[in-house]
């Protein structure tokens, strides 16, 4: 049931999608099983025609090995005790997606994934410099959730220099403030009194972020001094 639901979230995410939404989760406590992720905007390759039924097929066939990898380093995520365990398969796996044009969702999505259970559970992160890549990730595709970037930064301290960070943090800080600008929200609250699921999960996302951002500058700040 979960590997249809990837295959058939990649091919909807396929056809002019600028955002994906951040919706359909409970809205009881945040855990890498129920966090989803905001997904940043990028190039998709064009659904061939449905008269051209031959690049149809292949185009299909091509988002569901995407969902299969995906769902099988979802799942190794999950199961993990610790992301020392799994770091090398995992980064192997994410690295074997690279060419894939829709690499970018599953990227962002278990990089988020790690961020978030790292700042539930530190004890999942034995190495911090384990989370660099995942950061890395975020960073460059101008992730805006500061609320997980800004304890993996955290983290980093000593591990990157007072200047990468700092570079990191700033990128973050104006990702972020772009991503708010362009999301208003201003009834977002933190009552669960809320219309529907999907309104929950968009204002705790949305607080979260805004909350972080000033953290966020004070780590470019810090850093860079």
């Amino acid at each position: 049931m979960i590997r249809f639901v990837l295959v058939t979230a990649l091919l909807a995410l396929t056809v002019g999608c600028q955002e994906a939404p951040v919706t359909s989760a409970p809205v009881g406590p945040t855990t890498v099983d129920t966090y989803i992720p905001i997904v940043r905007p990028a190039s998709a390759p064009v659904v061939p025609s449905s008269s051209d039924l031959g690049a149809r097929a292949a185009y299909a066939a091509q988002m569901e090995a995407l969902a299969e990898a995906a769902y099988d380093l979802d799942l190794l995520l999950r199961q993990a005790s610790t992301l020392d365990s799994i770091a090398e398969d995992l980064e192997a796996g994410i690295v074997a997606l690279t060419d894939h044009p829709m690499a970018y969702q599953v990227e962002q999505v278990l990089a988020a994934k790690v961020l978030a259970r790292s700042e539930a559970s530190p004890e999942f992160v034995e190495e911090a410099a384990l989370l660099a890549p995942h950061v890395e990730r975020l960073v460059a595709h101008r992730h805006p959730d500061v609320s997980l970037l800004v304890p993996a930064l955290e983290r980093l301290e000593g591990v990157w220099s007072a200047e990468r960070r700092a570079a990191a943090a700033e990128q973050a800080h104006q990702a972020a403030a772009t991503w708010l600008a362009d999301n208003p929200c201003p009834g977002c609250t933190t009552d669960t009194d809320l219309p529907t699921n999907a309104d929950a999960v968009r204002a705790r996302k949305v607080l979260a972020i805004t909350d972080a951002l000033p953290a966020m500058e004070a780590l470019a700040d810090v850093s860079a001094n």
